[in-house]
């Protein structure tokens, strides 16, 4: 017969393959907006004080649900590497990654003085990835990254969108943005996986949804729109114009934060004596989306593959520097030293930091950025260099 704790463990075992073994919580988890993570942890039982012993449980299990929550995104080396670094800055924060749980299973073990919980916790993946990205643990990619275009329409032959079928904008919108080099989501995909009432959410500013969407799809990058064209008449006491106007106006977010990145708008305006088939719509939006893809590649800031071949790797050493100087330091080499496309910890063990930057000049250059810096507290002296290597040591 089992006992209490057998029941526990055997319903534990099957909600671990219930949760890590289906296609919603595997390794591809990263692609959803939220991640279930099962979890256990354990509280010591002080002075019959069962209360302490549970909250302590609990924060354990939120800590444990945290670190599986970033092996989803980062392999278990990488984490080992860094785990001095992660401990301080994410799994000791552990409450900020937590949207919400709930306790399927807790029991006092009196005669060893522990409390145990089960949690179920459900983890934004975005806002831990982002953490990551901030501290460098992960890269942000900066170049050609994956896109997904949704525009609805309303013109005076069409009127918000056409079901499974894509909108003139968007196949323009996409062809500007593939000759740009973007990777771009299948478009009859995304209308035909899409539910008619996801998009009209999406386009009228429901962020959250639009962030669901754009991870369905694997996307990074998601731009939603809306497009009017509309047949006018301009007249006065001796003039008569038609004229046909196209107005497009859009914004850009990042599917992983769900943050907007850019909002930008565009018209055309194009006069006409009668019109006779479509086609004046359709070159009118060509038009539109041509400009307003040029403002979106800018604001992107997409680096070309001929210009980041002008980027070396430099491989930085720094030893004595402890997480707090390695924060000051990450954040005036990302945003003060010019030339920086890219900023990677590559491990942290014992107060040494391993960092790759991509620098757009040779290794002298970037030497001398790094020694006229003020640090604050701390300097920063040159040990040694050779060929793509910077040896670095903090000094007080």
């Amino acid at each position: 017969m089992f006992n209490l704790r057998s029941t526990f463990y055997l319903f534990f075992l099957l909600l671990i393959i219930f949760v890590f073994i289906s296609p919603q919580s595997s390794h591809a988890q990263v692609e959803s907006v939220f991640s279930n993570i099962i979890s256990s942890g354990r509280g010591v039982i002080i002075d019959e004080n069962q209360a302490n012993a549970r909250n302590e449980a609990i924060n354990n299990a939120m800590r444990i649900a945290i670190e599986h929550a970033v092996n989803l995104i980062i392999d278990s080396e990488r984490i080992a590497n860094n785990y001095e670094l992660l401990k301080e800055e994410i799994f000791e924060k552990s409450m900020r990654y937590i949207q919400s749980y709930k306790i399927f299973y807790e029991s006092p073990d009196i005669s060893h003085n522990i409390y145990e919980v089960g949690l179920q916790v459900m983890v934004p993946m975005g806002n831990l990835k982002s953490d990551l990205i901030a501290i460098s643990i992960i890269e942000k990619k900066k170049h050609r990254p994956r896109m997904m275009v949704v525009v609805e329409e309303e013109t005076d032959i069409q009127s918000k969108g056409d079901g499974e079928k894509p909108t003139m904008s968007e196949i323009a919108l996409i062809q500007n943005f593939s000759e740009s080099g973007f990777d771009l989501v299948d478009q009859v995909a995304i209308r035909k996986g899409l539910k008619r009432e996801q998009i009209v959410q999406a386009v009228a500013g429901n962020n959250k949804a639009a962030a669901a969407m754009g991870l369905q799809f694997g996307a990074d990058i998601i731009i939603l729109g809306k497009a009017v064209v509309k047949e006018r008449v301009r007249s006065g006491i001796d003039t008569y114009q038609k004229f046909v106007q196209a107005n497009i106006s859009a914004r850009a977010l990042d599917v992983n934060t769900g943050s907007i990145i850019s909002t930008g708008s565009e018209y055309t305006i194009s006069s006409i004596e009668e019109r006779t088939d479509t086609d004046i719509y359709s070159q009118l939006i060509k038009e539109t989306c041509r400009k307003l893809s040029r403002y979106f590649v800018d604001k992107f800031n997409i680096i070309s593959p001929e210009k980041r071949d002008e980027f070396a790797k430099i491989y930085l050493t720094i030893e004595n520097i402890n997480v707090s100087q390695l924060s000051v330091l990450r954040n005036i080499l990302k945003n003060e030293v010019p030339g920086i496309l890219s900023f990677l910890q590559k491990s942290y063990i014992n107060k040494v930091a391993q960092i790759e930057v991509e620098f757009a000049g040779d290794i002298e250059s970037l030497i001398n950025e790094i020694v006229v810096k003020n640090y604050g507290t701390f300097q920063i002296k040159i040990s040694s260099f050779i060929e793509n290597k910077i040896h670095l040591q903090v000094i007080l």
